[in-house]
C-alpha cells in the first residue's frame, strides 16, 4: 500500500504527498493556493491589515486578513451544497501551487540555515567543551 487510506468519501493522503496541505497561514503571509486544504493558527487577534504591526513583529505574530475586510461570516451557510459561499476570500492572496511551493521552500531553507548556524555556533563555543 502506498500509505493512502480510502474510506467511503474520505481519502487520507500520507504525509508529504503534496496532494493537500494543512499548515500555518503565516508561513506565506496569508497567501494560499488551491491545494491548501486547511489552515492552522488562524486566530482573530493575529489577523490584521495594520502595516506597522505586520512589518515590526515576527512573521508568526500577525498576518494579513485572508478574508475581505467587509465580509461577514455566516456559519449557517456552511453546509452543503454551497458550503464555500460563507467564506469571502481576498482574491489578491490566492496564488498558484508553484508560487506557494517556492515560498515554503524558501522558508524551509532559511530555517535549515539558521539551524546549521546555531549548531556551528554551539560547536565553536567554549561552553560546548
Amino acid at each position: 500500500m502506498n500509505g493512502t487510506l480510502e474510506f467511503d468519501k474520505i481519502i487520507i493522503y500520507p504525509k508529504g504527498s503534496h496532494k493537500a496541505m494543512v499548515r500555518d497561514i503565516w508561513l506565506t503571509r496569508s497567501e494560499w493556493a488551491p491545494r491548501d486544504f486547511m489552515f492552522h493558527d488562524l486566530e482573530q487577534f493575529k489577523i490584521t491589515n495594520n502595516v506597522e504591526k505586520l512589518e515590526k513583529n515576527p512573521i508568526w505574530s500577525y498576518f494579513p486578513n485572508p478574508f475581505l475586510s467587509d465580509a461577514i461570516f455566516h456559519s449557517s451557510l456552511c453546509q452543503m451544497p454551497d458550503g464555500l459561499s460563507c467564506w469571502k476570500y481576498d482574491s489578491t492572496l490566492i496564488k498558484n501551487d508553484t508560487y506557494i511551493d517556492k515560498i515554503l521552500q524558501q522558508r524551509a531553507d532559511e530555517i535549515k540555515r539558521q539551524y546549521i548556524d546555531t549548531i556551528n555556533s554551539i560547536k565553536s563555543s567554549k561552553a560546548f567543551l
